[in-house]
């Protein structure tokens, strides 16, 4: 059975992190040191008292505390004082008598104590009478009162602004009051984690301190996430927020530089805590979810989060936010590519044989190849081809222009493009349309470098290697700093670079879809696929993942592929936790209407976290639907929900080839549980929405659309 302290020891196995008061923008994070790291234990032997004999470094450590806390607290009566530090006469516990020195290290800690032991739900704000007296509680709610809300709140801003501005030095101690109820917290180490509570008992005492480390550590951490915030240079920017903007600009520039995907995969940003992120993990937040009552609805601006082998975001920024945007529309364009689809691009891969009493197969989607006499006239065929679908897309972007004046991101849906046409595709992007910030896209594969190698000659080798499979993939575009460009200008190896950085992030597919008697005839595919055998996706789901952007002021979003947008484990825990404000769900579907599956499950993702959905398919299997006359036509490509309750049916009218649409923010107020509300927070609406023809550069319609190609 867990107690409060073997979870504390499980969150930090070494003892608690503490910071050594060191400049906040020297690396990807603080310098950190815990009690019983090897090297402090060797420093600590290496001293000697006056006697020549040596300290033991845990009785050192407990009387260094002890004394510095003597020093510093002024907040409690000294007869108060010695009953809280008898708590660290127990050597047993020594490593943690220190609080974290770091907030989001705090957060994880208390976040994970509340919830592991159901206290989280007994929060509730004070409510009042028609006197203004504040009404009791019953026994096992903790009540948070105004007076509790600003204190904790005036002492979280303090944490986050008490830093030296000419020397950019973090805090060495966290405030006397986060030590005060540290130490109180502590002092019920051995009592049960959770234990049943009659319903005229009393909460734990210890309850309260974790609630309110909780929310001093989340007010301290205000901006976290949000380069526009994070990067103020003026009295008032946060330590912390500039500490957690320094380690997700130097987790993106490793992962530039970073050639293999597993090299990748540990190199990216899952956690912001130094606790064991296979305890817990913490990343900025976006949205508080105004529904039901979870350990969500307790922060504004951290999110808790699983252990890292149930699933893990990552966090990465987009182009530093400048002030000409603020305000401004996010304009984009749904591109609903492949328009058609041949049943023989649904390929059998194999079945089960008798080994189930309920036969089923894999199969796979993916466009067959251009047929070709010899390889060099293929290669012909798909340069063509490659350019005719560049082409078109830069036609839509004609289009949009001239009607919305400026196109800021492309999205295309699941299964779209392979990675030599995604490759193609970003790199044109880049070199010929600068006000491009973002391209989602749903990949049937994508390509990556291994290590590099020496060959004999001494040479840098890359070997390119190629997945398969369903993934979803967001770039994003940011300008080149002026002292890079120099550089790569100098560089007698390089002829040729992009004017713009540009990163990727994949993820694969996390449920495989299964069709079915229903689906097989609905989209006419019994000519590959036996309608009296379920069919799998041949996906492998190696890892489960979601990227997050943060791209504007306030903007956040992430992507899920088909399924997982129905799917509720694992990976909506993590979203639903971190609340971003855009999702992008990519499906190979029907129509998207108000009445099929997909509208149903973006209302749950609107209602909590709060976020606006956009769904988009492609025209191709709305095509087949249509054509089996099972089901009125319908030209429904995607649909778009917000927390407001606005649902649309975003319709591609016979003869376009896809969607402009315009996004505007509004600010609205978000409250958490325990009633801290942040007047700051905002929404994406859909303000505008156009369907498009790719025009060439003289005006003229394109004939036809391109064919779905390698």
């Amino acid at each position: 059975m867990h107690t409060v302290g073997t979870l504390i020891q499980e969150i930090f196995p070494n003892g608690t992190p503490q910071h050594l008061g060191l400049p906040t923008d020297g690396g990807p994070s603080l310098a950190f040191r815990c009690p019983l790291d090897p090297d402090v234990i060797e420093e600590r032997k290496s001293q000697t008292d006056t006697n020549g004999d040596h300290y033991d470094p845990y009785s050192y450590e407990q009387i260094r505390i002890r004394e510095a806390y003597k020093k510093r607290w002024t907040i409690v009566e000294p007869d108060e004082l010695t009953e809280a530090l008898k708590i660290l006469l127990r050597a047993d516990i020594s490593p943690w008598f220190s609080p974290p020195h770091d907030p989001i290290d705090l957060f994880a800690v208390c976040g994970r104590l509340l919830e592991r032991s159901g206290a989280y739900h007994h929060v509730e704000a004070c409510t009042w009478d028609s006197d203004g007296n504040c009404l009791p509680a019953a026994n096992r709610i903790i009540q948070v009162t105004a007076d509790d809300r600003a204190d904790w709140t005036l002492a979280g801003e303090g944490w986050r602004s008490k830093v030296d501005v000419s020397t950019n030095v973090a805090p060495t101690y966290p405030p006397e009051i986060v030590e005060y109820y540290w130490v109180q917290l502590i002092s019920a180490w051995s009592s049960p984690l959770f234990s049943p509570i009659r319903y005229d008992g009393e909460a734990p005492a210890w309850w309260r301190f974790a609630l309110a480390l909780m929310i001093i550590a989340d007010e301290a951490a205000e901006g976290v996430g949000q380069r526009s915030i994070s990067r103020r240079d003026d009295d008032e920017s946060s330590w912390v927020a500039r500490a957690v903007d320094a380690r997700i600009t130097r987790s993106m520039d490793i992962l530039q530089s970073s050639l293999s995907i597993p090299e990748q995969d540990d190199l990216r940003l899952y956690t912001l805590s130094e606790a064991n992120p296979d305890a817990v993990c913490v990343l900025p937040k976006s949205r508080t979810t105004q529904v039901g009552c979870t350990i969500r609805n307790l922060s504004h601006n951290l999110a808790l989060l699983p252990p890292q082998g149930v699933a893990r975001a990552a966090w990465f920024y987009g182009q530093q936010p400048g002030e000409h945007q603020k305000g401004k529309p996010l304009n984009m364009i749904l591109i609903p590519y492949p328009y058609e689809i041949e049943a023989t691009c649904f390929r059998q891969i194999g079945d089960s044989g008798d080994d189930c009493d309920k036969k089923f197969g894999w199969f796979g989607v993916s466009p067959r190849p251009l047929q070709a006499a010899s390889e060099e006239e293929a290669a012909e065929k798909l340069d063509k081809a490659t350019e005719a679908f560049l082409e078109f897309v830069d036609g839509l972007i004609r289009s949009m222009v001239k009607d919305f004046g400026k196109v800021d991101m492309l999205v295309f849906p699941e299964l779209a493009l392979t990675h030599r046409l995604h490759d193609k595709l970003l790199d044109w992007v880049n070199r010929n349309h600068n006000d491009i910030e973002v391209v989602v896209a749903g990949l049937t594969s994508y390509s990556f470098d291994t290590d590099v190698q020496e060959s004999e000659e001494g040479s840098g080798i890359k070997e390119s290697r190629i997945r398969y499979g369903n993934f979803a993939a967001i770039t994003v575009f940011s300008e080149r700093a002026p002292d890079e460009i120099k550089a790569l200008e100098e560089d007698p190896d390089i002829e040729d670079f992009p004017p713009r950085q540009q990163m990727t992030s994949y993820h694969d597919k996390h449920h495989r879809w299964r069709l079915d008697r229903e689906q097989i005839t609905r989209y006419g595919l019994g000519a590959t696929l036996d309608p009296s055998c379920d069919w799998w996706e041949r996906q492998d789901i190696l890892s489960r993942r979601l990227t997050v952007i943060a791209f504007r002021d306030k903007a956040t979003a992430t992507v899920l592929i088909c399924e997982d947008l129905a799917r509720t484990d694992p990976a909506q825990e993590v979203l639903r936790a971190i609340g971003p404000k855009l999702i992008f769900a990519l499906l190979m579907d029907g129509p998207q209407l108000m009445t099929r599956w997909p509208a149903r499950y973006a209302t749950v993702l609107a209602d909590d976290p709060g976020s606006s959905v956009l769904t988009l398919t492609s025209m191709a299997l709305i095509e087949r639907a249509n054509a089996s006359g099972k089901h009125a036509a319908s030209h429904c490509v995607g649909l778009w929900r917000d927390a407001d309750g606005d649902t649309q049916e975003l319709k591609v009218a016979p003869g376009f080839h896809g969607l402009g649409l315009s996004l505007s923010q509004v600010e609205v107020t978000e409250q958490t549980m325990d009633g801290r509300r942040d007047a700051d927070a905002a929404t994406w609406i859909l303000s505008g929405v156009r369907p498009l023809k790719s025009v060439s550069s003289d005006g003229k319609p394109a004939k036809e659309t391109p064919p779905w190609i390698e």
